[in-house]
């Protein structure tokens, strides 16, 4: 047990016995060793405790210790590069240049006008409207 001069030089205890009554001073002295002791023996998280001017300390929550092996996530697993799974569900006439160059038509070299004829570009596409 703690002595009561040591409890009321205490830090944590010395406004514990600024708030209660000094002929009450011995019911808080039993009551904190209490605490003290309990607090030891189950090493919770934290309390949350009141102290009535009578030196009465109510316990008001405990936080538990939170267990290490409550929650283990899940570990990842990365497919393999040669997975088929990776593999793409465009078609192959898709995956071509063709597409792009009809949306995108080159530009004739040395000319402004675009897809007019000449070497890489396409041909005028009709007018269909």
């Amino acid at each position: 047990m703690w002595s009561i001069a040591r409890l009321r030089r205490h830090p944590h205890f010395a406004d514990h016995f600024a708030h209660v009554h000094p002929l009450c001073w011995l019911i808080l002295w039993w009551q904190l060793n209490n605490l003290i002791r309990w607090y030891d023996t189950a090493r919770p998280e934290g309390v949350l405790y009141s102290i009535s001017e009578w030196g009465f300390i109510t316990v008001r929550y405990i936080a538990p210790r939170p267990d290490p092996a409550a929650y283990r996530p899940i570990p990842r697993t990365f497919r393999p590069l040669t997975d088929a799974r990776w593999g793409s569900d465009l078609p192959a006439c898709l995956g071509q240049e063709t597409p792009c160059a009809l949306i995108l038509p080159r530009k004739i070299e040395g000319s402004g006008s675009a897809s007019r004829g000449g070497a890489g570009a396409l041909p005028a596409l009709p007018n269909t409207s």
